[in-house]
């Protein structure tokens, strides 16, 4: 069985910690990006099943990013979160 892959994007490493906390003992696949762009390229090289995104990062915010990711994935073929 494959596990859920999940694509958390946070710049504060503490939120990160968390989010690994939480998912990984339920057996999710987890990556982490660090900012925007990071995202962008990690979803260029993967098939994630959901992303947890950051609203407020330096950078690219999490609203740049999901309007960016709304025009390449329905909702329903990538749940931003």
């Amino acid at each position: 069985k494959t596990r859920p892959l999940v694509l958390s994007v946070d710049d504060d490493e503490v939120n990160q910690e968390v989010i690994q906390g939480i998912f990984k003992p339920e057996g999710f696949d987890l990556t982490i990006a660090m900012n925007g762009a990071e995202c962008l390229k990690q979803i260029g090289s993967k098939t994630f099943d959901i992303l947890l995104l950051d609203s407020m990062m330096p950078g690219m915010s999490g609203l740049e990013v999901c309007k960016a990711l709304r025009k390449r994935f329905s909702p329903i073929q990538l749940p931003i979160i």
